[in-house]
């Protein structure tokens, strides 16, 4: 991905230096010394989005404010830095886009519920891992759900979801 955008650049670049070949050595020299330096500063600069996936969606964010996957990407990566408040935000919008598709609700509901039980937000748990399962019935879905509602004590709602899960694996 660093280099894929400067593929132009380089066919760019070639076409500029193959008629440059009949003059002296030294013209060819200088003339790729530069490009090879452009290049790699122009790497350099690229480099920093991917120190981390916080600023490569950040950066994706800068660029695509309402794409999904930016969203998704970037509020997954607040989960794992154990910034729940911060996630929701950009987990709930992917959400509230129309467009999503079944799967991917499911992912991004499933991690918010995720963010939610951190924060002690039981019931909006219980909502967002209803919502994966109603999405897409996975064995996670199952899951999720149903640990949450054993550790609420309502055992007689979380033993089918538990069997559900135990023939989803």
């Amino acid at each position: 991905f660093l280099y894929l955008p400067y593929v132009g650049l380089v066919v760019f670049a070639v076409t500029s230096v193959v008629p440059l070949v009949a003059l002296p050595s030294r013209a060819v020299i200088i003339t790729t010394t530069v490009l090879v330096c452009a290049f790699s500063g122009l790497t350099w600069t690229r480099q920093r989005v991917w120190s981390s996936n916080e600023v490569l969606w950040q950066t994706t964010l800068e660029d695509h404010p309402n794409a999904q996957g930016a969203l998704h990407g970037y509020g997954s990566a607040l989960i794992e830095s154990g910034r729940y408040i911060e996630a929701i935000t950009y987990l709930r919008r992917v959400l509230d886009d129309p467009g999503i598709g079944h799967d991917r609700r499911a992912v991004v509901a499933r991690e918010l519920g995720f963010a939610h039980i951190s924060l002690g937000q039981v019931s909006d748990a219980i909502t967002r891992f209803e919502e994966s399962l109603a999405a897409s019935p996975t064995g996670m879905a199952h899951q999720n759900l149903g640990v949450v509602l054993l550790r609420l004590d309502r055992l007689s709602e979380a033993v089918p979801l538990a069997t559900q899960y135990l023939t989803k694996i």
